[in-house]
C-alpha cells in the first residue's frame, strides 16, 4: 500500500484506497488430483495420467473495478484446462508473480503444470518462478507448497537448486508449512510423480543450509509415515539418515510409529540402522534447549 501511494500515476490514489479496503480477496483453493489410475511412463504419451495433483480456485469477486483485459484473472480456474496467459517465454515466469504479489496461490495454481512437468516429463518445466513465489508478500497455500514439492524433485539440477533456495526463503520468513509439504511429497512419490533419489538430494542440500535446516524436520516428519507405508522402505535409507540428523532440532521429539516399527525389525542394513538412530534421537531429544546445528548425513545413495 505504501508503494502504491508513492506511485506517480493518476491511478495511484485509487489503488492505495482499494488496498486499504482489503484489495483483491483470496479465492478458495481447490486441490484436484489428476483423474484416472496412475499410468506407467511411455514415449507415446507425454503426460503421465493420474500422477499429478494440481490446484484450482473459485471465482474472485470485484472484477468490475478493473479494465476488461484483467477480467480473466477473476474467473474460476480449472487446473486441468490450464491458463495459456500465465506462462511467459524464456524463463520469465517469475514476472507473473509480480502481477498479484499478495496472492502467490493464484500464480502458483496457474504455473503448477509447468513445474510438475520438470519433475515427471524429463525436466521441460523450468520453474524459475519458485524464488519469486517464496518472496511474495501473500500467504502460501496448497498451490505454493505443491509447486515446491515438484521443484524439489525436478530433473534439471538448476531447478532443484531453485526449489531448495525457495524452501530456505520460506523457512526464514516463517511461511513454510512443513507438515503440509511433507504430506504432499509423500503422496506425489506414491503416485509416481517424484523420483526419490532426486528428492533426497534436494532435502540433503536443504539440511545443510542454516536458513533451511531448522524448518526441515517438520517436512520429514510429515513425509516419512506416508513414504514408509506406500513405497518400498528400502528406498528411504538416505532420507531416514537425513531425518535422524534433523531430529536433533530442539523442536523434534515424540515418536513416528512407522519408524518405530521399522526400527524393531531384525537386521543390520543401513535402512534399519538409520531407523533406529532416528527412533532413539526422537525418544531422547528434549523439547527445548540446544540450538540447531547443520546436520551431516552419514548415508550416500
Amino acid at each position: 500500500m505504501t508503494a502504491a501511494e508513492r506511485l506517480e500515476l493518476e491511478e495511484a490514489p485509487r489503488v492505495a484506497a482499494w488496498l486499504r479496503q482489503g484489495g483483491l480477496p483470496h479465492p478458495t483453493s481447490l486441490r484436484e488430483p489428476e483423474a484416472g489410475a496412475p499410468e506407467r511412463s511411455s514415449r507415446r504419451r507425454g503426460a503421465r495420467i493420474g500422477r499429478r495433483i494440481l490446484v484450482g480456485h473459485g471465482a474472485i469477486e470485484g472484477r468490475g473495478a478493473f479494465p476488461r483485459r484483467f477480467w480473466s484473472l477473476f474467473r474460476a480456474f480449472e487446473p486441468h484446462i490450464g491458463c495459456a496467459h500465465a506462462s511467459l517465454p524464456d524463463g520469465r515466469d517469475a514476472h507473473t508473480v509480480a502481477v498479484v504479489p499478495w496472492h502467490p496461490e493464484i500464480t502458483a495454481a496457474r504455473l503448477l503444470s509447468g513445474v510438475a512437468s520438470a519433475a515427471d516429463q524429463n525436466g521441460r518445466g523450468a520453474p524459475a518462478f519458485l524464488a519469486a513465489l517464496a518472496a511474495a508478500d501473500g500467504p502460501p497455500g496448497p498451490a505454493v507448497h505443491l509447486a515446491l514439492a515438484y521443484g524439489l524433485a525436478s530433473v534439471p539440477d538448476e531447478d532443484r537448486r531453485a526449489a531448495v533456495g525457495a524452501l530456505a526463503r520460506l523457512v526464514a520468513r516463517g511461511r513454510l508449512d512443513g507438515a503440509l509439504l511433507g504430506r504432499e511429497l509423500a503422496e506425489l512419490v506414491a503416485l509416481g510423480a517424484l523420483k526419490v533419489p532426486l528428492l533426497t538430494e534436494s532435502l540433503r542440500a536443504a539440511a545443510a543450509l542454516p536458513r533451511a535446516g531448522p524448518g526441515l524436520w517438520p517436512v520429514l516428519a510429515g513425509a516419512l509415515p506416508g513414504l514408509l507405508a506406500s513405497t518400498r522402505p528400502q528406498a528411504h535409507a538416505a532420507l531416514l539418515a537425513i531425518a535422524a540428523d534433523s531430529a536433533r532440532d530442539p523442536g523434534a521429539h515424540g515418536e513416528l510409529p512407522e519408524v518405530t516399527a521399522l526400527a524393531q525389525r531384525p537386521g543390520s542394513s543401513q535402512l534399519l540402522i538409520q531407523a533406529r538412530r532416528l527412533r532413539d534421537t526422537l525418544a531422547a531429544h528434549p523439547a527445548t534447549g540446544q540450538s540447531w546445528t547443520p546436520p551431516h548425513s552419514t548415508v550416500v545413495e
